[in-house]
């Protein structure tokens, strides 16, 4: 990944931490006319986040090439995954 990836992917799980802490915080952000527009920004924010990492995971070699799509079953199907690539191989260097 390059600076600007990691930069987006950072801001990504950020957003996604600040959004439900907000949520569970404040109770006033939970009415539909707020709620709306916050869900709207958190998609497109997920949404760039998946095509990095999905981008990271085909251009990346891996020493098996069974990891290569054990990592993208594993992004697609349980979103927490991705925590787990970003820290593991996202944030390195393309060998």
């Amino acid at each position: 990944m390059n600076l600007i990836e990691k930069l987006l992917s950072l801001a990504a799980m950020l957003f996604a931490i600040a959004l439900v802490a907000l949520l569970v915080l404040l109770p006033e952000l939970r009415r539909t006319e707020t709620l709306l527009p916050l869900a709207g920004v958190g998609l497109l924010v997920n949404v760039g986040l998946m095509v990095i990492v999905l981008r990271d995971i085909f251009l990346r070699p891996f020493p098996q090439p069974t990891d290569k799509y054990l990592w993208l079953a594993l992004v697609l199907f349980c979103w927490p995954a991705i925590l787990v690539y970003l820290f593991r191989h996202g944030f390195r260097r393309r060998g």
